[in-house]
């Protein structure tokens, strides 16, 4: 929960800051996830490396994608909101769903 209050917020801040026409600031909201991923990696979490790495790649690589194949708004301010948005998003979810795999057994060796 605390990482999808994370996400959340940062999507909503980077709406407010988008609103506000200072557009240069919006990829702030991309620095809430990966502090938050960081913090959690810092804590010790369960696959916290794999899960930090797969985290950010699909996150950028969302970022890229969703640039790729959006047109670009009328107002400049938000045109890298949607992307930063899912990508902040798609981040934190590969993130929770690596760190919340279960332990390997050392007696279920395929």
């Amino acid at each position: 929960m605390p990482l999808a209050r994370v996400g959340l917020f940062g999507v909503a801040a980077g709406a407010g800051i988008a609103a506000l026409g200072w557009g240069d600031q919006v990829v702030l909201m991309a620095l809430g996830p990966v502090y938050a991923m960081a913090d959690d990696v810092l804590k010790g979490v369960r696959h916290r490396w794999p899960g930090f790495a797969v985290g950010l790649a699909a996150g950028w690589g969302t970022v890229v994608l969703v640039r790729a194949t959006t047109a670009v708004p009328a107002d400049p301010d938000w045109a890298d909101w949607p992307a930063l948005a899912a990508g902040s998003l798609v981040a934190l979810a590969a993130f929770v769903a690596v760190t919340r795999l279960p332990d390997r057994r050392e007696g279920t060796h395929p």
